[in-house]
């Protein structure tokens, strides 16, 4: 619960609420994480809430075409802590030879670029073929641009495949170097895109 609601507050703490003048006990850093998401949650809308849910939980990965934005509020799917690994049912059998998605970083919030990512296909969602294995070609640096988006594509020669399976590796904690030393680290992915 602590870790959801200190997404919520370090979510909404970004938000137009806080372009208010008046300071709400949500955003006081003095108080506990308890004490703020009490605060917090009466004041969301029902359809915040929800999107709290949908934008942060990893087992549906999200293939409706919404692409993210250069905000974690623009339809990115986060996992917090861990690597993110998705499998995508095409619903048949078909000709690949490209695979591409794009992650966000926003340094200040703890979203980071996965290290790694790794394309893999399979006709029977056991057996797994990697097709593509790619590391981060901006690791992360205390100067690294606070707000960024990173392609991370693979074409290769077309087979024959129904089931498509995207791994990217999280870095899991903040370097010692940041001020959220420690702390778990977001991987935030968009679409996975397979022609």
């Amino acid at each position: 619960m602590k870790s959801i609601s200190l997404s919520l507050i370090l979510i909404l703490t970004t938000c137009g609420l806080c372009a208010q003048s008046k300071t709400y006990p949500y955003q006081n850093a003095n108080l506990s994480i308890e004490e703020r998401a009490q605060d917090l949650l009466p004041r969301m809308s029902l359809e915040e809430k929800v999107r709290q849910m949908d934008m942060y939980r990893g087992e549906n990965f999200k293939t409706d075409e919404a692409f993210g934005g250069s905000s974690f509020f623009s339809n990115w799917l986060g996992y917090e802590g861990n690597d993110m690994e998705v499998v995508i049912d095409l619903g048949e059998v078909q000709d690949i030879s490209h695979i591409e998605t794009t992650f966000l970083q926003v340094t200040n919030h703890i979203v980071f670029f996965p290290e790694e990512v790794v394309f893999s296909i399979s006709s029977n969602n056991k057996d797994f073929v990697s097709m593509a294995h790619l590391f981060n070609a901006r690791p992360l640096q205390p100067n690294s641009k606070v707000n960024d988006i990173q392609l991370f594509q693979a074409t290769f020669k077309t087979t024959m495949a129904r089931y498509v399976k995207v791994k990217a590796i999280n870095v899991k904690k903040a370097p010692f170097w940041h001020h959220a030393a420690g702390l778990p680290v977001w991987v935030f992915a968009d679409e996975v895109i397979v022609n």
